[in-house]
């Protein structure tokens, strides 16, 4: 079983599962108007994730995290760095990364997709697709309150 972490605004928890989100705006992996759900695999990296598109210190208040539980025979990997574009960290994605991503989510190849973070090369992030037939055997377990550390705010 694998584990990964999830942070989001307490008034967005209802709907921390269903892609809202990531179909109004899209993602390093998806299109706008395809829903997917971000996961990184430590509470550590879901931070670091959040703080970077963090505005100020001020945003950073009121987070929840959510602790998921998967089996390892739900991801498909696309973990491998070199066989990505020379581009895949850059702040506009090239469009390989979002047509992989699309790929995965209408063929329904798995519930989810182990991808690279663009912070920490060396770890990952999982895209979940919440309408496959196996997103059901994904444990969502209760939000619990997350707390920025104050130094953030320097």
């Amino acid at each position: 079983m694998l584990t990964a972490w999830r942070l989001v605004h307490k008034r967005k928890v209802d709907e921390a599962f269903t892609g809202t989100g990531s179909r109004r705006y899209g993602g390093r992996w998806n299109y706008k108007g395809i829903g997917v759900v971000y996961v990184s695999d430590s509470l550590a990296l879901a931070a670091l994730e959040i703080i970077v598109h963090a505005a100020s210190y001020q945003a950073l208040r009121d987070y929840v995290s959510i602790k998921v539980i998967f089996p390892k025979t739900l991801v498909a990997d696309v973990n491998n760095i070199a066989r990505l574009p020379k581009d895949w960290q850059a702040d506009s994605p090239p469009i390989k990364l979002r047509e992989t991503g699309k790929i995965w989510y209408f063929d329904q190849i798995s519930a989810v997709l182990k991808v690279p973070s663009t912070i920490i090369p060396t770890e990952c992030n999982y895209v979940l697709n919440p309408g496959h037939p196996d997103f059901k055997k994904v444990a969502v377990k209760q939000a619990m309150p997350f707390k920025f550390d104050q130094r953030l705010n320097r």
